[in-house]
């Protein structure tokens, strides 16, 4: 894709489970807590990462780029954010890739003001996909 003349990557980037279980927990695991009807609740343990592709809207082969776990951390009782993830990516991905020109392609989550903030600071153009009815504001 061209801005002003100059080419561009597109980097379709998201959060996406790759573990889940009842039973099997580490020290690393998301631990969620869910209720049934009658507010029983059970705890779910899983792995969570932020990835990163090249895409290309005529291809179907991307290219997988720094990927960045999403867990607890050092023994911490609070769980991580995609968010925050999302943060230490665009440092490694900066850091690893400075001249690449790129254009993220993001979901609903990142339609706020640190992260359009942070996006710009680091000089990356971006398409952030909302829905109407969810972002009033914007």
């Amino acid at each position: 894709m061209k801005i002003n003349g100059q080419s561009h990557y597109l980097l379709a980037t998201d959060g996406s489970g790759y573990f889940r279980s009842e039973k099997l927990v580490c020290d690393c695991c998301m631990i969620e807590e869910h209720f049934d009807e009658n507010n029983k609740m059970t705890l779910k343990f899983g792995h969570n990462i932020l990835a990163g592709s090249i895409v290309h809207p005529d291809l179907k082969q991307v290219i997988p780029m720094c990927p960045e776990p999403i867990m607890r951390l050092d023994g911490s009782s609070k769980n991580d954010s995609e968010q925050t993830a999302f943060r230490r990516f665009l440092a490694d991905f900066k850091r690893e890739h400075p001249k690449l020109k790129i254009i993220f392609l993001l979901d609903a989550l990142y339609a706020n003001g640190p992260i359009i903030k942070l996006l710009r600071e680091y000089g990356y153009e971006f398409l952030i996909a909302v829905k109407e009815t969810k972002s009033l504001l914007l």
